[in-house]
Formats: C-alpha cells, structure tokens, sequence
C-alpha cells in the first residue's frame, strides 16, 4: 500500500468516526453543557465529518480487494 492510499484511507475513517460521532451528539443532546459550549463542539465535529476538500469516488470491486 502507498503512503498516499493509506492517508486516503485514515481520511475516511476519521470523516467516517466523526459522522458517527455527530449522529450520537443529535441523539444526546449533551444536557450537561450549556448551549455555546454544545455548538461549539458541534462545530468542530461538523467539521471533520464534512471536510470541504474531500473528493469521493467510486471504488471497484478490484480496488477493495486490496483492503
């Protein structure tokens, strides 16, 4: 594997976390942290589950073989 394949790949599992993480944060609603700390948080989670630089393709069955 190349190093860019593998950065590529440690992208998309932390896009993929901090999605994950955003679906559990709506669902919670953290009632303990006032509402500017909360959006602030949520900001930052936003941020990393949605990067305005990632360019999604489509990978063929070969391709995930090599995973």
């Amino acid at each position: 594997m190349q190093p860019t394949e593998l950065r590529e790949y440690m992208d998309g599992m932390t896009r993929i976390k901090a999605q994950e993480r955003l679906e559990l944060m709506d669902a919670i609603q953290y009632p303990h942290i006032g509402s500017k700390d909360r959006t602030k948080s949520h900001r930052a989670v936003s941020k990393l589950a949605n990067p305005q630089d990632f360019e999604s393709r489509i990978l063929k069955t070969t391709e995930l073989e090599l995973i």
